[in-house]
């Protein structure tokens, strides 16, 4: 079954003989069904207006929990009824089931008790069920299918559609704007990956050039030999050599310490070559 994007699907469920098609004719024509085929599956279309707003709602009245159906559905209407235990007990496995099909983030619930009119026969008080109903995080209201139309119980049939739709209504908005929050953290981590990529790009052309082994020797040894005569210039400096008349001049003792200096400073050259 494929859905229409814009509307609200919603799929009413519960055991069997709750009342289930009594409650959705009711609420869509006003009228009350006494006898019907319960085994007949029916979805139902219809307009309606909430807070203002036009929506369009499809109803699913299911015999069974087909999951199928409970892909399709938006929202679920859980229906018991109050003059039977057992088909209130069952609500908390209903609902799991419905879960093990579906993500919990991707549906909405409403819990409504029919048969309110046969206070005689009940067994399902409004104080329990309202206590399981919060527990479980869900809308409570009871009803009945077979009141008139200006009754409290008819009213309350009417405002448990309009809250699922509600519920529906907000769940997508929240999950719309989770998909944008991922879309824009994807589009970020993105970013942040090509810049790290054109950044590391940019240091590669910026880089300089690799020197081999053999330049850095040679550059190495041509530093070592022009320190060498940069000392031994330092040296003869401090020695106050004059020239005159093309003769060097220099007091004897002076000449003798120069001369050991020089052997000194050939000395360790040859050591180091």
């Amino acid at each position: 079954m494929s859905p229409n994007a814009d509307s609200l699907r919603i799929m009413v469920v519960g055991s069997k003989h709750v009342g289930k098609t009594a409650l959705v004719v009711k609420y869509l024509t006003g009228r009350f069904i006494g006898e019907y085929n319960s085994d007949v599956e029916t979805k139902y279309d219809s307009k309606i207006i909430i807070d203002g707003e036009e929506i369009q709602m499809e109803i699913m009245d299911s015999i069974r929990q087909d999951e199928n159906l409970v892909r399709w559905a938006d929202g679920f209407m859980i229906v018991y009824d109050v003059t039977d235990q057992k088909s209130f007990d069952k609500i908390g496995q209903i609902r799991k089931d419905l879960e093990n099909v579906k993500s919990a983030k991707n549906m909405s619930y409403v819990v409504v008790g029919n048969k309110t009119d046969l206070q005689h026969c009940r067994q399902v008080t409004i104080d329990m069920a309202e206590h399981v109903c919060i527990n479980m995080s869900v809308a409570h209201y009871e009803c009945c299918a077979c009141a008139a139309n200006d009754e409290d119980y008819t009213i309350s049939l009417r405002e448990a559609f309009e809250e699922l739709c509600r519920e529906i209504q907000h769940r997508r908005r929240l999950n719309s704007q989770a998909r944008r929050r991922r879309r824009s953290s994807l589009s970020q981590v993105k970013q942040s990956f090509k810049f790290l990529v054109n950044s590391n790009k940019n240091k590669t052309l910026l880089a300089p050039p690799s020197i081999s082994s053999g330049s850095l020797s040679s550059r190495r040894g041509s530093a070592a030999s022009t320190g060498r005569r940069d000392s031994l210039g330092r040296l003869l400096e401090s020695s106050n050599l004059k020239q005159h008349n093309g003769i060097d001049e220099m007091p004897k003792a002076r000449a003798s310490t120069l001369g050991r200096s020089v052997g000194s400073y050939y000395s360790g050259l040859a050591v180091k070559l």
